[in-house]
């Protein structure tokens, strides 16, 4: 196997040093400012203090950003830890897809029958057991890559589930200000995601259970926030079952 010229850790190195540079250009000079007239409805301010979007928008950056993490950190286990190979890694990601496609084109009927607020905390959680579940096997000692794409598509399929209508409802969150809100939704994904994957890169050698570990530590920390921070009404019906606000 080849070896990267300045070790596996040096992509995630520079993810996060770059992650740094942004950050600090960010607080020197600020978000950008839009050059219209709604400027006046919001700002970013009001949305990181607004605990409603901020449900929405941590939560789905979270449950994206753990899945994202272990992605990234795959490859490196399979090959190095499991003693598989990258068609390993492949296999897993063909079907994990597969079923994210398929759970995320259903997601808005789904929705429509069990609740908007039902779908999300389900997905999420299902996120959250399927990375304790690939925890608990690399604790075990596993090495059978082909228990990857059981115990992690659970975690697409969760993210197919409540992706689309979490977004959606984050940006509903953000009212007039959602030009804004979907900017800082995507920021969230990029910054937890780049987080998870410097937290993960110590340790990563460790095997699965290590990179289990951390995005266990992410979907969890999703679910706890779905739980404490308040949700958005769900709309009510009239008696033709159509929704009204």
């Amino acid at each position: 196997m080849r070896v990267a010229p300045f070790g596996w850790q040096s992509s995630f190195e520079l993810l996060g040093v770059l992650t740094m540079l942004a950050t600090v250009l960010i607080l020197v000079l600020g978000l950008p400012r839009e050059e219209d007239p709604s400027d006046t409805l919001g700002s970013y301010g009001q949305l990181l203090t607004d605990r409603v979007f901020m449900r929405y928008a941590l939560s789905q950056a979270l449950t994206l950003g753990g899945l994202l993490t272990f992605v990234f950190g795959a490859p490196t286990v399979i090959v190095a830890s499991m003693g598989g190979s990258l068609n390993d890694f492949i296999i897993m990601q063909v079907i994990n897809i597969s079923g994210f496609i398929i759970v995320a084109n259903l997601t808005a009927r789904i929705a429509e029958r069990f609740g908007a607020e039902n779908v999300i905390l389900t997905g999420t959680v299902m996120a959250a057991l399927s990375a304790l579940a690939l925890f608990a096997y690399g604790l075990m000692g596993g090495t059978n890559t082909l228990m990857l794409p059981l115990l992690f598509t659970p975690m697409a399929i969760g993210l197919g589930l409540r992706g689309p209508i979490g977004f959606y409802r984050g940006i509903l969150a953000s009212g007039a200000n959602n030009a804004r809100g979907s900017a800082l939704i995507v920021f969230f994904i990029f910054m937890i995601t780049t987080l998870g994957t410097v937290i993960a890169a110590p340790i990563i050698a460790a095997g699965l259970a290590a990179l289990a570990f951390v995005a266990c530590a992410i979907h969890l920390l999703s679910v706890a926030l779905l739980l404490l921070l308040p949700a958005m009404p769900e709309p009510t019906r009239d008696a033709a079952g159509v929704p009204t606000l």
